[in-house]
């Protein structure tokens, strides 16, 4: 087997087995790179929702909208990566499906929050609590990202491992390749190789007769014996020495030669400018060219191309360029064929570039190219090219007249649309004069051309007008330049003449005065109309500058930005100072002025008291051309309407959830009893969910035995009967039956005046029926106790009064006459019992004017309070004398109350008055009323010693003193009497003082009519 052959089998065999390890380490190293790039994208995923933390924080602290648009941006990104994700193993599966999962509920309450205005009471309360609920979809991102993060990671080390063991298995197989190799192949080789070079070093020392051993068949054998052959003719050669040594030297003068021209060559080739290159032609199994390989490239080349030699040399066209044009070979066919040159320029699509490109052939198959980059004087002929086509048809299709005139104003050359204008064909105005063709023109024009002609210098612009044969018996107007056509010579060859019908632009003028002239008188009788109205009105140009407004308009910008707008003024210098107002007038604007027309609401000014909402229409201003020239804008004052949607609205949302979440069970039907409401405490009272009853009749709420009852007390609810305080048994779904007494309203259309539906409240009374009844009962017990005890306390303060009248008398005479004779001590002890006795029937009194007040019948009947209390003056007089006290009274009106009572109040306020005065001042007392909501609202008010506010209600109590008996007499019942009386007649008493700052007490009592 021959060698050759023996190392392709080898190699056949190392070779499949590296391809199958390195399609495996290939396609490992693929994987562990793919893992490494999920497990990135998932910490990217952990990364940008932190990011997404901030945001949310931030737009939920600030609600701006530039922060919910990053938010948006942000999400998208996540959104985006999480769609990336891989879903191979179950695992990963479910955890993207959670991260899904998460992001669509994290968007949920992102838009939730969004759409919730935080509540003005609780701000703080509502951003913790949006925090929390955006921290929680967040901190669930970010843990499942992690994970699977953690779990890529796991998966792309297990690949790298892998990857190590291929790595090891390639070496171990290259290593054994060699071995292999070295055992069957080399070793037998080098054996063979060692003959042969024992046999060449035998018939080098000159022993021609030598034969090597020829044995096997492989290559080597082959070289034994093509060398035995060429030993066995080198017998049959005799050369001479001194022909050899001739021909050695005439080699040598001939390699010498060689190696300066190629010296020469290698120097052009080098430094010349165009690229050079040599290729081999490849050919087909038909004999054509197929292809052709690059053989030797110079620098120009690679200036040229931007490949580098390396790169190229050695391959294919279509290896280096896939996309080539194969036609190019037939170049190459056809310069094989004729052995001729050829010259062309083409534009190579792959470089994107044009050469000058000379081929021609230097040796069998071998062709050299020299080419030289065109491209930019391709692209400036082009360009020339274009401009000249563009100028060319602008020139014929401009809708300017042109013409070119000799130096006798013959027409040279003329456009169709200047011909069109004069009422000829070009080919009539061809070599005639400009009289000729428009004598009706020429001689308000020949002056200004007999001008540019003599001065040589151009007329740019002046208007004509006159009759043509396009239009006859019509002045038509015309705007004319002249320019004077010079040879760089300076030789003068003719006029240019550029030409504008300007004759329906003279009309438009024209009537734009006439409209303007309207316009004025329409705006001023629009001024006239909207002057003392909120209505708003204001025009701007193009530029946002103001072009028309009314006085409501500018007081509205003055009230927003302080400044007097005048016409002309732009957008810009009036919100100046207020960005934010700026930014939305110029996008409104802008709209507008985009040809878009707005019709909404917005708000002017900073929240608060100066906001307002105005109801704008913006329309924009068009030209006859429909061209947009302007932006209208018209408003009206809507900020009560706003603000009273805003309240309805706030009403709507108050009633629904008044209804829907309402302690009183809350129900509503149809005229055909069908319950089309049916709220949470309806449910907790009928053990009924609302989606069971919806739209079912009524009668499944009520028991059996009161059903036909109940229908017939709901059914004159749709004759217009209402409810204040009917009572109808309700069906529990246990089977127990809840007592509820219900009150109702119908609604009625308020055109047919037919029912639309019947809404009513109920509430449980099961539980409190049962306790009235027991309250009932305990009502007539306590009643019963209550007069038993009330004419205990009669009958007892009546009977104690007589034994005391008797211990105080007795004890009188005692004194008067054993006075002085039992020393003074029982004097002191008489004195005692006296004053104790005293004070016993002042107690015993004031209990039974106590006890009195409710056991007492009172009168309440309309009763004059001024002349109750000149009554209670008159017998308190000598007290208000003797303590020096000035009392001043207003006007008291009439009340409904017992005349004695109110005495009462009135004696005992007075009397306190007089009792806490302050020491060496004048006591002054000061008594008023006024009426107060159907009541009268009494005062006494005086300058005495004052109360601690910490004593207010203490005072009120029976028997509670504040001083001692020795301090200021009194039995501490006064004020709970008068707190007993005013509770009794419907009113109420309190007090409003400070120590050492007098005292003022109120009470009220029912007014008489």
């Amino acid at each position: 087997m021959k060698i050759r052959t023996q190392l392709i089998a080898g190699m056949i065999v190392f070779g499949v087995l590296i391809i199958c390890i390195a399609i495996l380490f290939i396609n490992t190293n693929l994987q562990a790179e793919e893992l490494d790039r999920q497990e990135q994208v998932a910490n990217e995923i952990a990364l940008q929702v932190g990011e997404l933390g901030y945001l949310s924080n931030d737009y939920i602290l600030y609600r701006e909208p530039q922060q919910a648009e990053r938010w948006e941006t942000k999400y998208s990104s996540i959104s985006d990566l999480v769609s990336s994700l891989p879903a191979v193993s179950p695992e990963e599966q479910a955890i993207a499906g959670n991260l899904a999962a998460n992001l669509r509920n994290t968007r949920a309450v992102f838009d939730d929050i969004r759409s919730s205005p935080a509540p003005a009471e609780d701000t703080a309360g509502f951003v913790q609590l949006s925090w929390s609920r955006m921290a929680v979809q967040n901190q669930g991102m970010i843990f499942n990202a992690g994970r699977l993060a953690h779990l890529l990671g796991d998966q792309a080390d297990e690949m790298r491992q892998a990857r190590t063991l291929l790595i090891l298995a390639l070496s171990g197989a290259f290593v054994a390749f060699l071995f292999t190799s070295y055992t069957l192949f080399f070793r037998r080789a080098l054996h063979s190789i060692a003959d042969l070079q024992e046999g060449a070093r035998i018939v080098g020392s000159g022993d021609l007769g030598y034969k090597i051993l020829e044995k096997g068949d492989d290559e080597i054998t082959d070289l034994s014996r093509s060398f035995n052959r060429m030993t066995a003719n080198l017998k049959t050669v005799i050369a001479s020495k001194t022909e050899l040594e001739r021909e050695i030297a005439e080699r040598e003068k001939a390699d010498k030669a060689r190696r300066k021209s190629e010296e020469r060559y290698q120097t052009l080739f080098e430094n010349m400018s165009e690229g050079f290159f040599i290729n081999e032609v490849i050919f087909n199994s038909e004999g054509k060219p197929s292809d052709f390989r690059f053989l030797k490239v110079n620098p120009a080349f690679e200036r040229q191309t931007g490949l580098k030699a390396e790169d190229v040399i050695g391959r294919t066209a279509f290896q280096l360029f896939p996309e080539a044009d194969p036609a190019r070979l037939e170049i190459f066919e056809n310069i094989l064929l004729s052995r001729e040159p050829v010259h062309f320029e083409e534009e190579f699509d792959p470089l994107g570039r044009w050469f000058a490109v000379s081929a021609y052939l230097t040796e069998q198959d071998r062709i050299a190219v020299v080419f030289s980059d065109i491209t930019e004087r391709k692209k400036a002929e082009d360009a020339l090219r274009e401009s000249e086509e563009r100028f060319k048809s602008f020139y014929e299709n401009a809708p300017v007249g042109f013409a070119f005139l000799d130096p006798h104003f013959r027409y040279r050359y003329i456009n169709q649309r200047l011909a069109e204008m004069n009422g000829y064909s070009v080919t009539d105005h061809i070599n005639r004069t400009v009289e000729e063709m428009v004598p009706g023109l020429w001689q308000s024009a020949k002056p200004a051309f007999e001008q540019v002609r003599d001065t040589r210098l151009p007329i740019p612009a002046f208007e004509i007008h006159g009759e043509t044969g396009a239009f006859p018996g019509i002045t038509r107007f015309w705007l004319e330049s002249l320019y004077p056509v010079v040879m760089p010579d300076g030789r003068f060859i003719g006029i240019g003449v550029m030409i504008l019908d300007i004759t329906e632009r003279k009309e438009a003028e024209l009537a734009l005065r006439e409209s303007r002239e309207r316009l004025n008188e329409a705006l001023d009788l629009l001024d006239a109309v909207t002057k003392g109205t909120d209505v708003i009105i204001a025009a701007q140009d193009p530029s946002f500058r103001y072009t028309y407004f009314n006085r409501a308009y500018a007081d509205v910008i003055r009230r927003l930005t302080r400044k007097d707008i005048v016409v002309g003024m732009s957008l810009f210098e009036v919100f100046d100072g207020l960005p934010d107002e700026l930014e939305n007038s110029v996008k409104e604007w802008g709209r507008v002025l985009g040809g878009e027309s707005v019709n909404r609401r917005v708000n002017f000014g900073e929240p608060g008291l100066s906001r307002r909402t105005y109801h704008v229409l913006h329309t924009p201003i068009r030209d006859f051309t429909g061209s947009v020239v302007g932006a209208g804008e018209v408003a009206y004052d809507v900020t009560e309407q706003a603000r009273m949607e805003d309240e309805l609205r706030e009403t709507r949302n108050y009633l629904e959830n008044l209804i829907t979440f309402a302690n009183a069970p809350i129900i509503v039907w149809d005229p055909e009893l069908r319950i089309t409401r049916f709220n949470r405490a309806f449910e907790y009272l009928t053990g009924r969910k609302a989606e069971e009853v919806m739209g079912k009749s009524l009668d499944l709420l009520f028991p059996d035995e009161t059903r036909g009852e109940s229908l017939e007390k709901i059914y004159q609810t749709l004759k217009g009967e209402r409810w204040e305080t009917t009572e109808i048994p309700v069906l529990h779904r246990d089977g127990s039956v809840k007592t509820v007494i219900w009150n109702s309203a119908t609604i009625f259309d308020e055109e047919t005046g037919v029912p639309v539906s019947t809404i009513a409240q109920g509430q449980d009374i099961t539980e409190r029926k049962a306790a009235e009844e027991a309250l009932k009962q305990y009502a007539i017990n306590l009643k019963r106790s209550n007069e038993d005890l009330e004419r205990f306390a009669y009958v007892s303060s009546h009977d104690l009064q007589e034994p005391l009248r008797n211990v105080v008398i007795f004890t009188q005479l005692l004194e008067q006459k054993y006075g002085g004779q039992m020393g003074e001590e029982a004097d002191e002890y008489l004195r005692f019992v006296v004053d104790a006795g005293k004070r016993m029937q002042s107690l015993i009194s004031d209990l039974l004017a106590y006890s009195r007040v409710t056991t007492k019948e009172s009168r309440m009947v309309r009763t004059e309070s001024e002349a109750v209390l000149q009554e209670t003056l008159a017998a308190l007089k000598p007290r208000i004398d003797r303590c020096n006290v000035r009392l001043t009274v207003d006007p008291l009106p009439p009340v409904v109350a017992d005349a004695t009572q109110l005495g009462q109040v009135f004696q005992n306020l007075i009397t306190n008055a007089i009792k806490f005065r302050k020491q060496d001042v004048m006591p002054e007392i000061h008594i008023s009323a006024r009426r107060l909501d159907g009541m009268v609202l009494f005062s006494v008010q005086d300058n005495g010693i004052g109360i601690d506010p910490e004593y207010f209600d203490k005072i009120f109590v029976i028997f509670q003193r504040l001083h001692g008996y020795e301090a200021y007499e009194g039995t501490g019942i006064g004020l709970a009497l008068c707190k007993r009386i005013i509770e009794r007649h419907g009113g109420r008493i309190w007090v409003e003082s400070g120590v050492g700052k007098g005292s003022t007490f109120f009470f009220t009592l029912p007014a008489a009519d």
